[in-house]
């Protein structure tokens, strides 16, 4: 079989390193770009260590070096666009930097596709249906994102749409829910399993906010999915565990298998998260194939591997 090329922006973020990772066991060749905007490389390189990297090129620059983004795309088969700002809270308080990071960093990425002719993967996330009007959530449900950080990325998903309307760009886009593992410091699980086998008090911000959590491998599966699928799609793919977990019965889950004696202390809803979700994956599963393994509620193993 012949070994595409996977260009992949965001090689120093927490999917982007395990998808570079799986691509290098499967012998794909990966050219992979980013800024380091939040993570030291030492990072990637610890995820990928004892694995031959010779099919490996990272490159440390600004992606809105849109001439350098063409020759780079010219050489790849496929591009996994995964770099952006991720934190509501920054967004927030540092719109333009969201608008140049999360907005002009794609319109380079999608210039230089339709010019070489090359299909962009896109990650999008949950946060563009903010809380739903029913349940579970279908690619159907309409968008109606309340800050700049979700707008930037309905505005994401429309800038590529649009462009493939009036040219030969094709493109799958996957809206990413809540992604755990370790590794990711900044995200849900991580916090919790770390705060309780130290003891230490936990923060939580409405109990019974409704999560659709979804393991790393679990995404970095429908990745290599869509990767691996020749024909055109142009489609839209919820990927989540489709499985509702309130953050009550997360956070007793994580103390109960640690025998924590951490404190949790509640504190009223943020603002700018969303209150409850939970997924309808039908489609995902029938059209790519695809199916999580990884279930929220099994989650000793999880835990034990931090130990």
């Amino acid at each position: 079989m012949h070994i595409k090329k996977i260009f992949v922006t965001g090689w120093n973020w927490f999917i982007g390193r395990h998808l570079i990772k799986h691509l290098l066991k499967k012998k794909y060749s990966v050219v992979s770009f980013d800024n380091s905007y939040r993570w030291d490389s030492k990072i990637l390189l610890d995820t990928i260590k004892n694995l031959n990297i010779s099919n490996f090129k990272s490159i440390e620059w600004d992606i809105s070096d849109k001439w350098l983004v063409d020759g780079l795309i010219k050489t790849c088969d496929i591009v996994v666009h995964l770099a952006w700002i991720s934190q509501v809270i920054t967004s927030i308080s540092n719109p333009s930097l969201t608008f140049e990071y999360n907005v002009n960093w794609l319109s380079n990425i999608i210039d230089a596709c339709v010019r070489n002719n090359k299909k962009i993967i896109f990650a999008s996330s949950r946060e563009v249906y903010w809380n739903a009007e029913y349940f579970p959530v279908d690619i159907n449900h309409r968008l109606k994102p309340e800050n700049i950080y979700w707008e930037s990325k309905v505005l994401w998903e429309k800038m590529i749409k649009s462009t493939s309307d009036n040219s030969n760009l094709d493109y799958t886009i996957l809206r990413l829910s809540n992604v755990y593992w370790q590794g990711d410091k900044w995200r849900v699980v991580p916090i919790l399993i770390e705060k309780s086998i130290n003891n230490e008090p936990i923060t939580i911000y409405w109990d019974y906010k409704i999560l659709d959590l979804v393991h790393i491998s679990d995404v970095i599966n429908a990745f290599m999915a869509c990767i691996e699928k020749q024909e055109s799609s142009k489609q839209v793919f919820n990927i989540w565990s489709g499985k509702k977990i309130t953050l009550h019965e997360l956070v007793k889950l994580i103390l109960e298998i640690v025998w924590s004696k951490s404190n949790v202390i509640n504190s009223s809803w943020r603002l700018w998260e969303v209150d409850y979700f939970l997924a309808d994956i039908t489609e995902t599963e029938r059209i790519i194939n695809w199916k999580p393994k990884k279930q929220i509620l099994k989650l000793k193993n999880i835990v034990k591997s931090y130990f």
